[in-house]
């Protein structure tokens, strides 16, 4: 790992420079982590020390405060190095924000604030939205049971989001340190974690008030960028494997140029999705909903174009061992 001292930069331009820094670091201890399936503590200080973990947060808090695009940039370029850190960075992102999506503004500026001082990484499970833990009201708190598998950054994570539903099936999300008494994380490749009775004040259910669920247009843009995340972990996977030759054809220039066509529809969604989070309070249903048709597709794109590359079926990225 480099001893570089890290400096907040200027610019969305600085920072793919600073994320190339940091890959190139990930790139040289990628095959070794992966052989010994050691977690990743040593990669995820780095993205910690060089601000890639809080390249979203206030600058007045210690952030980068940067905007989505930067944000899908930075995960294309890392996940080209070493997809694994790319998929955790990605997601990490989508959790450090989740506040923005669904909580009220107090709590998103109180995550923020906090999220950035602390250098939090986020973790939980793979399938966004999926809820299955099981969630009871216990007056001042609400109470978490069950499993979350498969889950993502388990055993390096700082943070990890708890998602279920309440008996009449309502969806509650909340944020949990990861050294919570009810959490357990299981030595497996999966990730599992066993959470047992994890109490949460209700003041943590994000986006209820008064117990009562506050929905707007924007907890719609959630899911959307997340498959844009994916998308962008799924391209530069593959950028980085045809780059080292790791493809089963002949026809690599070919290979290529279909990989970048997809990498520029991935770019302008990208600034897409930024005009839309930054009209956050104005979205519109219908606004969402075509965003999310957009990006649907552009990861079905990806995955195909990833999957002439490599050859195999790039339907998911696999993690490697000790990510998990």
């Amino acid at each position: 790992m480099t001893d570089t001292t890290w400096k907040a930069e200027a610019d969305a331009d600085g920072w793919s420079e600073r994320a190339r820094t940091v890959a190139a670091s990930l790139a040289a201890s990628a095959a070794e982590r992966s052989a010994s399936a050691r977690p990743p503590h040593r990669e995820v200080t780095l993205l910690k020390d060089s601000g890639l973990i809080t390249l979203l947060g206030p600058a007045e808090h210690g952030g980068g405060a940067q905007e989505w695009p930067v944000a899908d940039r930075v995960v294309r370029i890392v996940s080209a190095a070493d997809p694994a850190l790319g998929e955790l960075l990605g997601r990490h992102y989508v959790w450090v924000r989740l506040a923005s999506f669904i909580a009220t503004r107090e709590k998103t500026e109180h995550i923020d604030e906090v999220s950035a001082r602390a250098r939090w990484l986020f973790g939980g499970s793979l399938d966004v939205r999926g809820a299955a833990l099981t969630v009871r009201d216990r007056g001042d708190d609400i109470v978490f049971n069950g499993r979350i598998t498969p889950s993502t950054a388990a055993r390096v994570s700082d943070i990890t989001l708890l998602e279920g539903r309440f008996p009449d099936g309502s969806l509650v999300s909340s944020l949990a340190v990861s050294t919570h008494v009810g959490l357990t994380f299981e030595d497996d490749e999966a990730g599992t974690v066993t959470v047992r009775d994890a109490d949460i004040p209700w003041s943590g259910a994000l986006g209820y008030v008064d117990k009562v669920f506050q929905p707007r247009a924007y907890n719609d843009l959630l899911v959307p960028t997340l498959h844009l995340v994916l998308a962008q972990v799924t391209l530069g996977t593959a950028a980085g494997r045809l780059a080292a030759g790791e493809h089963p054809h002949s026809g690599r220039t070919d290979l290529g140029a279909a990989l970048r066509a997809v990498e520029d529809e991935a770019d302008a969604v990208s600034e897409e999705a930024g005009e839309l989070h930054r009209r956050a309070a104005a979205l519109t249903g219908s606004e969402t909903a075509a965003h999310a048709d957009r990006t649907a597709r552009l990861l079905a794109r990806a995955r195909a174009a990833a999957s002439a590359v490599t050859g195999q079926n790039a339907g998911s990225v696999p993690q490697q061992d000790g990510v998990r």
